[in-house]
């Protein structure tokens, strides 16, 4: 993150390295879809030219006109500037990081709509501490309209906060069928219950979410994950930590401030031979918080602070960002991955009594493959390779390069990971950039999961112009980057160049969040930028590239699964392809994307076979026609 990522700590030497090569259930159209099923059969909405794919040769990108991501941010009403920080000069590692977005359906009219949170400013006349006007930054909720636009609906719907916004998740808390809302801030953190109108209501005190007292008034909470850690059938809450920033600033010798006591300007260090702001290494870090969900339904929600008791603080409380919730060694349990900056990442595994022990050495996935410290940013985990083993994907600072931990089974079950960034075209293409989001999804549909890079520097002394700044072949503003992914045989991502597009613009970005906007079967990206308005990227040939299927579980607490189907493992065949899919919410970069899996499908239009492990153990399979949204539910 922002940050001097210098190399502090190697634990071992690597002196050569090895190749490798890479129930009872019913289905029906989802509601989303804009029809439904009658009695558990399968009602088929077909996507126009769905059918009509261009011919072309194994693994080539077909050809058409004009760009392959259209921007239509502005167009569709997604205007609102984020706030964060100053926008010229960046004097507090605060004021560089930015928020990202969280994509759902906040008011159950099948259209997806977009949660964004917004910052603030430190330095300034009137701006002591951390905010003291009356017109601060509010977040924003974009909802949908009939005709595809979107409206900020933030303060009437309740939910248009002013604090120092970072991190934002949606799910269904309390398994009521609606969605929920937690926003992650610099103090209290927001518990938003949806009345099932999509109304919200701030309970985060109240149900034990708002921040521990411990931590302090102005803790500075930023990753948000969701899963059912304990199996009971209701989600639980991770909520990673950063740093006392209060603590620091109110200590620090060498914050100046003026006659009023306004923030001047603060400490400088160096970076690569630069003068810039001073990063988290010497910060007070913050201890992460884990809440188990204790039931109850609206208002009545609560959680149980598990933060001690699980085990997640007896380690060095570090400088957390992106969280994962997902099932990392394949035995049925959630853990726990924490994206941590400039120092070691934590990975807690379930012990499966409540309690968690951190492994993320003994599971490789600590440190690069150097053993170095690297900046940690955002992050997901996705089968890339289709070997049922999902790997972890996470973005680092400029002359890093991002990690891409290739999980390698062992004999007897057990797994560990091996960082593959620098033999799958990753390094190569990445490593001048500092990148933030990072987003797993097949956007031509052909079978093949690719990446997404929200990019951006912290430093704007990058610009500089000077002969050290040219030498370091980075800027403020960076390009966006999209990697397809060409396997044949072994895992391989080339850069995609598009012309014109979307992609093709420089913007100092941070999160970037899956959305299917137009619901048409293939996922555009919504990309949060620091002191300028998002992009929309509107996906044009997905779905004249290639066929797919998207999916929405629904789980049946009675039977232990969370409504949302969090948790939830798929295994999708289509001919002689294969895919392994996890559900998780809470990734990339501080956001979630849109709740409905997406699978893509190449040539394949015939019957898909699906089969769903859902959280509480149940097995069930399903047949459902492709190029369809599909809903499947544990219980009829």
């Amino acid at each position: 993150m922002p940050s001097m990522p210098v190399r502090r700590y190697r634990w071992l030497l690597v002196a050569f390295f090895v190749a490798a090569t890479l129930g009872s259930a019913c289905s029906d159209e989802d509601p989303q879809s804009g029809s439904k099923g009658a009695g558990g059969g399968t009602n088929t909405r077909k996507i126009p030219d769905a059918g009509d794919l261009e011919p072309v040769a194994a693994g080539a990108l077909p050809k058409f006109d004009g760009p392959w991501f259209v921007d239509e941010a502005g167009a569709r009403g997604l205007t609102q500037i984020n706030q964060t920080g100053e926008p010229k000069r960046k004097q507090f590692i605060l004021s560089a990081v930015g928020p990202g977005a969280a994509v759902f359906d906040a008011n159950g009219d099948g259209r997806m709509d977009i949660y964004a949170p917004n910052g603030s400013w430190l330095v300034g006349p009137n701006r002591d501490r951390f905010y003291a006007q009356e017109d601060r930054p509010r977040n924003a909720l974009y909802i949908q309209q009939a005709d595809g636009t979107f409206r900020n609906e933030a303060k009437e719907r309740g939910v248009d906060d002013d604090a120092w916004g970072f991190g934002s998740c949606a799910a269904d808390l309390d398994n009521d069928g609606d969605a929920d809302l937690l926003v992650s801030n610099l103090g209290p953190n927001r518990l938003y219950i949806n009345d099932g109108k999509g109304h919200f209501q701030d309970i985060a005190k109240e149900a034990g979410v708002a921040g521990s007292a411990d931590r302090g008034t102005w803790a500075w909470s930023t990753g948000i994950a969701c899963g059912d850690l304990d199996r009971d059938g209701r989600l639980d809450i991770y909520v990673a930590s950063y740093a006392d920033m209060f603590e620091w600033m109110r200590t620090n010798t060498g914050i100046k401030r003026g006659a009023k006591g306004e923030i001047v300007s603060a400490a400088i260090c160096d970076w690569q031979g630069l003068k810039v702001y001073c990063g988290p290494l010497g910060l007070p870090g913050q201890h992460d918080c884990l809440y188990r969900n204790a039931g109850g339904t609206g208002a009545s929600l609560r959680f149980t602070d598990m933060s001690a008791s699980s085990g997640i603080r007896n380690v060095k409380p570090l400088y957390g960002f992106q969280v994962l919730m997902t099932d990392l060694n394949r035995d049925g349990w959630v853990d726990i991955y924490v994206a941590n900056d400039s120092v070691e990442s934590y990975f807690f595994e379930n012990q499966k009594d409540g309690t968690f022990k951190e492994l993320a050495s003994d599971y490789n996935i600590a440190f690069d493959h150097n053993g170095d410290n690297m900046a940690g940013m955002g992050a997901d985990s996705e089968d890339l390779n289709g070997d049922g083993w999902p790997e972890i994907h996470k973005t680092n600072f400029s002359h890093q390069t991002n990690n891409l931990y290739l999980a390698e089974p062992r004999d007897d079950g057990t797994v560990t990971f091996r960082d593959f960034a620098m033999r799958t075209g990753v390094h190569h293409e990445v490593y001048h950039d500092l990148a933030w989001g990072v987003v797993v999804f097949d956007f031509d549909n052909d079978g093949r999961r690719d990446l997404y890079y929200a990019n951006g520097h912290v430093y704007p002394e990058v610009d500089a112009g000077t002969p050290r700044a040219r030498g370091l072949q980075t800027s403020f503003a960076q390009f966006n980057k999209l990697l397809r992914n060409v396997s044949v045989g072994r895992l391989r991502f080339e850069r995609f160049v598009d012309p014109g597009s979307g992609i093709d613009i420089r913007r100092c970005s941070r999160g970037a969040s899956l959305i299917d906007v137009d619901n048409d079967g293939d996922l555009e990206v919504f990309v949060t930028n620091m002191n300028e308005t998002p992009n929309l990227l509107v996906n044009r040939h997905g779905t004249r590239a290639g066929h797919w299927l998207r999916l929405r579980l629904e789980g049946d607490p009675l039977k232990k699964c969370n409504r949302d189907g969090i948790g939830c493992k798929v295994i999708v065949r289509a001919g002689t392809l294969v895919q392994h899919i996890e559900v998780k919410r809470g990734q990339g970069w501080l956001g979630c994307h849109d709740p409905r899996l997406h699978v893509g499908l190449g040539a394949f239009s015939g019957e898909v076979t699906l089969e769903v492990t859902w959280t509480g153990g149940d097995v069930s399979k399903h047949t459902v026609p492709a190029n369809t949204f599909q809903t499947i539910r544990q219980s009829p």
